[in-house]
Order: C-alpha cells, then structure tokens, then sequence
C-alpha cells in the first residue's frame, strides 16, 4: 500500500509540474523582462546542460524531471547544485531511497524513490557527479 501511495503522489505531482513547466520558458515580470518562474543556478554556464540519452530516458521513466532539471531551480535544487555538494553516488542513491528534507531546507521534501532499481538510481547519481567536474 505504501509504495502505491508513492507511485500515485509521484504521478499526481509529474502531472501538476508536467503541465505547468514542460515547454514554458516562464512568464515575465512587470518592467524587469525577468523570467518569474524558474531560476537559473548560480553556477549555469551560458549553454545548457548536455544530458546524455540513456540517463534522460531514466529521469523521463521514474518522473525526476517534474521537480529537477540538470541547471534550473524548479521544484527541487538543480542537477548541478546537488553535483556542488560532493555527494558519493551512494550518497546521492541513498538520498533518492530516503531524502533528507534538512539538507535541502527551503524545498519541499521530496518523496522516497524506492522504485527506482539500484542499478538505475547509481547511473543517475554518477552523471549528477559528473556535473561537477564540468
């Protein structure tokens, strides 16, 4: 029952973020031509985060890409904020199984990923630190 609950809070949330960020560069605030919906992360190059295939096709498939994006605030911190705190993989593994709402305060907690195969979230983990090294 427990991991159905996550499923179905997963999905409710992909489906809410997925409608209102997929495709939208943001509105613009009166008179400053600034975006008021998503932030850049402090550390985004000018070009965007190159996101390999096989590990897009993960973040797509276990719906991490309703609350992250590799170099933009949205719901949760950037790919490449999470890459800044040096994380081992199996640091960031563990977080996905069992997140740790204080070390990210100022975002909502995140809900565990227990679906995600330990194969599949090491991939993850090791291309989020790769990030770091870019």
């Amino acid at each position: 029952m427990r991991t159905f609950r996550s499923v179905l809070l997963t999905l409710v949330a992909f489906g809410l973020f997925s409608g209102l960020s997929f495709g939208q560069t943001g509105s613009k605030s009166a008179g400053t031509g600034k975006s008021a919906s998503t932030t850049k992360s402090s550390s985004a190059a000018a070009k965007p985060v190159a996101v390999p295939d096989d590990v897009n096709a993960l973040l797509t498939k276990y719906t991490c890409l309703a609350c992250h994006r590799p170099d933009t605030k949205l719901v949760g911190p950037a790919y490449v904020d999470v890459a800044k705190r040096k994380y081992t993989n199996q640091q960031i593994v563990n977080l996905i199984y069992e997140p740790k709402p204080a070390n990210w305060p100022g975002y909502p907690p995140m809900a565990p990923m227990k679906q995600v195969p330990k194969e599949d979230a090491l991939k993850i983990a090791t291309w989020i630190n790769s990030l770091a090294k870019k």
